[in-house]
């Protein structure tokens, strides 16, 4: 199966990425960390239910998320998870414009999600 092999060798080539290498790295370095690590999937967690949650309405999630950050305040500001969570961010931004690309270019109907 050709299509297998040629997903491997796109996946290789994303992991060669220098978003990807970034991201890793940042991870690292904050996992070494073990109480800020934590403190920081916790942020993680909490903010990505609050923006999956059944509940969420643009208002109500933009409050939750602006009392998220209020409460991890300090942790934010260490400079180690801003610049994992940049990392992250343009990695994410990288996946997604890969699942775009995509979808544009195939034949796959997703309206519905819009």
């Amino acid at each position: 199966m050709h299509e297998y092999e040629d997903t491997l060798a796109f996946v290789a080539k994303i992991k060669e990425s220098s978003e990807y290498q970034e991201y890793l790295s940042a991870r690292a370095v904050l996992v070494e960390q073990e109480s800020l690590w934590y403190q920081v999937e916790e942020f993680r967690r909490r903010s990505f239910e609050i923006q999956v949650s059944q509940d969420y309405g643009a208002y109500n999630a933009y409050e939750r998320l602006v009392d998220l950050k209020q409460e991890f305040e300090i942790v934010l500001n260490e400079v180690d998870v801003k610049r994992f969570l940049e990392a992250e961010l343009k990695f994410s931004k990288l996946i997604a414009g890969i699942s775009d690309t995509i979808a544009s270019e195939i034949e796959f109907d997703i309206g519905f999600l819009e």
